[in-house]
């Protein structure tokens, strides 16, 4: 199906991985001469078969993984992501920044507005985050990225209640990540796994918000989807989801609020394209996943227009 797609979710500056931990990863592989390659292994969801939250190991497993992929993270440039979208056949990619380790204005510098597009992820600490994240939509900034596990706080804060409001009223959407524990960061924050009940509750802060669940939670994807099930402002992303969850997830939410979302250069956006495709849905239910829905959800004509203002006002 030769249909230009929209990638929702993807980086291109460095994560926060703990830079002690390359020098253990390459030992590790080496050592164990793991083959199928551990990043392969995951991002061909054969985690399915041994990764789950009441798994007793999965704190290893998830330290494992997060060695595995953390210097894949470190050299995501515009060009390792321009020959990706060419190779996936992506006509604009959506660039997440995730305070406090890559901020708006480092991804906002980077996005041309023609195929690459920013979010916004405003300081959830400082006081004037309300404020910032303003600033950040009115010059082009496409939503609002939020990362309970990076930024230490669960999703019943009080700061990113503010924030889907201000998201609701701005009629933009919030997209938070979710699954897994701080462990697959290399951080100790004092959370745990992230309970789904609480995009719930996020989402019933204010019913005119839309909320994107990343991932669809990873491996808490059955929770995700029993949480939101009935919730018509939330969606999911399909990164690191297989061709036969993103079928029953288009069986229970419908396809209407499913965006493609690859999390670039962690995941390989060709095989995140593939995967919905593989899916086997219809041609139309097909379409939404790939382009339809994010168009819908994101105006990235009025973010074109918002960035050329911007660019014109501090040319005067």
């Amino acid at each position: 199906m030769p249909i230009c797609a929209i990638d929702s979710h993807v980086h291109m500056l460095e994560a926060p991985f703990n830079e002690s931990l390359y020098a253990s990863k390459y030992a590790l592989i080496n050592l164990l001469q793991f083959r199928p390659h551990v990043l392969d292994y995951f991002e061909y969801f054969k985690y399915v078969y041994f990764i789950r939250k009441t798994n007793p190991l999965i704190h290893a497993v998830e330290k494992f993984i997060m060695l595995a992929i953390a210097d894949k993270i470190k050299n995501s440039s515009q060009l390792s992501l321009t020959d990706s979208m060419l190779a996936a056949n992506i006509k604009y990619s959506v660039v997440h920044p995730v305070y406090p380790y890559v901020t708006s204005e480092e991804v906002y510098k980077i996005c041309d507005f023609k195929a690459f597009f920013p979010f916004s992820s405003p300081p959830v600490d400082k006081p004037d985050c309300l404020l910032q994240a303003e600033k950040d939509l009115s010059k082009g900034c496409l939503g609002i990225k939020i990362h309970p596990l990076l930024q230490g706080l669960d999703l019943d804060s009080r700061i990113y209640k503010e924030l889907v409001s201000l998201a609701a009223a701005r009629n933009v959407p919030v997209v938070t990540h979710f699954g897994g524990t701080p462990a697959m960061f290399g951080i100790k924050n004092g959370l745990g796994h992230l309970d789904a009940r609480k995009i719930r509750e996020l989402a019933l802060h204010n019913k005119k918000a839309r909320l994107i669940v990343a991932h669809c939670g990873l491996w808490q994807n059955e929770e995700v989807l029993e949480q939101i099930k009935d919730l018509d402002s939330v969606y999911i992303d399909t990164s690191f989801q297989s061709p036969a969850f993103i079928k029953k997830a288009v069986s229970v939410i419908g396809s209407g609020r499913i965006l493609l979302g690859s999390d670039f250069p962690v995941g390989n956006q060709k095989l995140c394209r593939q995967n919905v495709i593989a899916s086997k849905l219809t041609d139309s239910q097909t379409e939404d996943i790939l382009f339809k829905n994010a168009l819908e959800v994101m105006d990235f004509k009025k973010a074109k227009n918002n960035y050329y203002s911007h660019l014109a006002n501090n040319i005067r």
